[in-house]
């Protein structure tokens, strides 16, 4: 019996900035996988009703293909035997919800599956199921769903991963042009070669042979208020990771809570429409690092531990240009800082950098652009933080009606803001290639080329990996 769902009326998307993570295409379901095309459907929706969807939801991947998109299960015709529920009781309050379950399948074959310097090929599976209960209200918004990621290698069972997610998100619309919104997470994560300082912002010793497992719990406010001409946008978001027992020292010391620690950051948007489509806008940022333990915690490691709190600032001045649905610009530029409470450790200071592009140059290309440079704090001793710069460039092209190729490359430059003599300096380059076969509203494959050359000044945590995939996204 077949059970579709009302049709979905999404929110408006809101554009939020965060640092790439290296590995999020293998965390669960509703991460890289196969929620972006889900989520992508929301704004198709939106996109298709409203005639002034911006150039996100009217690019390649995200425009309208209702002969595609995800049905959905309503969870109050499921009770029901699949009749329309009358009355009042749970059936009938379920009905204004609908359910949306995924399951992908990938497997790709790689030639350094720890990401070391000695390369050891492998052949991996990934199974990413998903589920996701989403409102279906004419205002108000309301999400709750869990996801897993299951890798699996046949020749390197130490490489094997269990993660998942749980999240929920709400959102209140509070009048026209006003709204506010809260979103918790718990997600189970790991890291393989974990040098790079970007994957969870913590630059960490790793001897390549087993994942480091991480949890990460996150909360966060939006509130948002365009009066006229005016924006006011406000976020704040806590966040605390805790690393399981693992030994992550040379002498085998199980060191894993020195890296433990909860993360603080809050943003202010203020904006002004000084031309039609463009939003002049200042965004002050604070954010606090604390960490829970000290290093007089570890008395045998003393004098090569270092006091890893810390308060930091940034001050961002900018443009968003929406030009309906052909171009879409949020652009900032100014300066960062962040003090350290260790007086060994230097300040961390210079240019901040974000923004991001997306171009529709005609109905079958898209091209998205993005910039980032920001600190990003290590525990790596002697070391404060990173100046992270990263560049991204990608094109979708719709070759057929459903058939979209994509491209896509990256590059990272994290330069060590450290005492003297301990420096370390990291570049990172990415590049994607694939083709996106959509085969009917249940089912989407991919398949492609990924490359990865990371160049550190320690030798021996430099790799190059290559990898071939095919991926099966199966949903309702």
């Amino acid at each position: 019996m077949r059970l579709p769902a009302k049709k979905h009326r999404p929110a408006s998307p809101h554009h939020r900035w965060h640092r790439r993570a290296r590995h999020a295409g293998r965390l669960a379901g509703f991460g890289l996988a196969a929620v972006p095309w889900l989520w992508a459907s929301a704004a198709m929706a939106q996109s298709e009703e409203n005639p002034t969807a911006t150039a996100v939801e009217d690019s390649v991947v995200n425009r309208p293909r209702p002969e595609f998109d995800p049905i959905g299960i309503s969870p109050g015709m499921l009770l029901t035997g699949g009749q329309e529920p009358r009355g009042r009781g749970i059936a009938t309050a379920l009905d204004s919800f609908n359910l949306f379950p995924t399951m992908g399948v990938e497997t790709y074959y790689t030639d350094n599956v720890f990401e070391t310097a000695e390369r050891k090929a492998d052949l991996t599976t990934l199974l990413q199921p998903g589920l996701e209960l989403r409102s279906d209200w004419d205002n108000h918004e309301f999400k709750l769903g869990a996801s897993a990621s299951l890798e699996r290698n046949v020749s390197n069972p130490s490489a094997n991963s269990t993660d998942y997610e749980i999240h929920s998100s709400t959102r209140l619309d509070i009048d026209e042009g006003q709204y506010a919104e809260a979103r918790l997470s718990h997600k189970q994560g790991h890291e393989t070669n974990s040098i790079l300082v970007s994957t969870i912002g913590q630059g960490t010793f790793n001897t390549g042979t087993k994942p480091i497992i991480f949890e990460d719990d996150s909360a966060a406010l939006t509130w948002s208020r365009q009066p006229g001409d005016i924006l006011i946008r406000a976020d704040g978001t806590a966040r605390h990771l805790y690393f399981n027992n693992r030994s992550l020292s040379p002498s085998g010391l199980q060191i894993e809570s020195n890296l433990n620690h909860w993360e603080y950051d809050s943003h202010l948007r203020l904006g002004y429409e000084a031309f039609d489509n463009t939003i002049l806008f200042v965004e002050p940022g604070l954010s606090v690092r604390r960490y829970d333990s000290s290093p007089t915690d570890y008395p045998q490691l003393a004098g090569s531990v270092d006091d890893r709190d810390s308060n930091g600032g940034q001050l961002l001045a900018g443009v968003t240009y929406n030009a309906s649905s052909v171009t879409l610009l949020d652009f900032g530029v100014g300066y960062v800082q962040r003090n350290f409470t260790d007086p060994n450790l230097p300040r961390a200071n210079g240019l901040a950098a974000r923004g991001a592009l997306t171009w529709n140059p005609t109905d079958l290309i898209t091209v998205g652009a993005s910039l980032n440079r920001d600190i990003v704090e290590s525990t790596t001793f002697g070391i404060a933080g990173f100046f992270r710069t990263a560049g991204r460039l990608s094109v979708d092209y719709e070759y057929d009606y459903n058939v979209i190729l994509s491209s896509s490359i990256e590059y990272a430059d994290e330069t060590s803001i450290s005492r003297p003599g301990l420096g370390e300096d990291i570049k990172d380059l990415q590049a994607t290639v694939s083709a996106t076969y959509l085969i009917n509203e249940y089912a989407r494959a991919r398949a492609g080329y990924r490359y990865e050359d990371l160049a550190n000044t320690v030798e021996s945590q430099s790799f190059r990996e290559n990898q071939i995939f095919l991926r099966l996204d199966l949903f309702y």
